[in-house]
């Protein structure tokens, strides 16, 4: 920002501060670790297994637009074992009307055979 005296840059800087602050909030959808949903696995020992969100997920959202927020999950297909841990085997779109707003892969969280 250019000012004319750090003073006025000082006042400047706080109503953008206060503007964010009081029109916008942090949104947290999953935690990195966290179990996304259980798959079935064909051809193998186990029959299902847990998958993993790959990272922590979250943004910033207007407020009050929380409970607008979608959840989108996306498998990659069919899953037949042997199945690597750390494989990604779909994604979660998280959105607010066609406004994607995250997009987080999941994988595995143990080898099955």
């Amino acid at each position: 920002m250019r000012a004319d005296t750090s003073k006025v840059r000082f006042e400047e800087a706080t109503k953008l501060l206060d503007y964010g602050f009081s029109n916008f909030e942090f949104a947290k959808y999953s935690n990195k670790g966290d179990v996304a949903k259980s798959v079935n696995i064909n051809k193998g020992i186990t029959q299902n297994v847990n998958v993993i969100f790959n990272q922590d997920a979250g943004a910033l959202i207007p407020k009050g637009q929380s409970s607008n927020i979608t959840t989108n999950v996306e498998l990659s297909g069919s899953f037949d074992a042997p199945i690597e841990e750390g494989q990604v085997l779909g994604k979660v779109t998280y959105s607010i009307g066609d406004e994607i707003l995250r997009l987080c892969r999941f994988s595995c969280c143990k080898f099955c055979s």
